[in-house]
């Protein structure tokens, strides 16, 4: 299977109503998408603090991971932010375990 942009190699898995993936490589990985958002890291971003972006129809927004908060939000509708936020919670350990996988190789 392949990434959105073609540009990794990666294994899915469904669980429930989430999708997650097993990222090789790639500038952009995927490692959740769930309820309509798309949660990722950027590749050149290894000077920052643990965080995921997350993409939806509307636009994209950052959140730190540790502790969880919102660092960054472009066009996604504030009731949508919650529902975000609430994933980030529900998902963290998983989510800093993929950015130091990712971040740290």
């Amino acid at each position: 299977m392949r990434c959105w942009a073609g540009l990794a190699t990666v294994l899915k898995v469904s669980i429930g109503d989430a999708l997650f993936w097993q990222v090789t490589e790639s500038s952009m990985p995927t490692v959740l998408k769930i309820r309509g958002f798309r949660f990722h890291f950027y590749s050149d971003e290894r000077g920052e603090a643990a965080h995921i972006h997350v993409r939806s129809a509307e636009g994209e927004c950052k959140f730190w991971l540790s502790p969880v908060s919102l660092a960054r939000n472009r066009g996604i509708p504030s009731n949508q932010l919650r529902e975000i936020e609430r994933i980030v919670y529900e998902y963290q350990q998983f989510l800093l375990e993929k950015y130091y996988e990712y971040h740290n190789n």
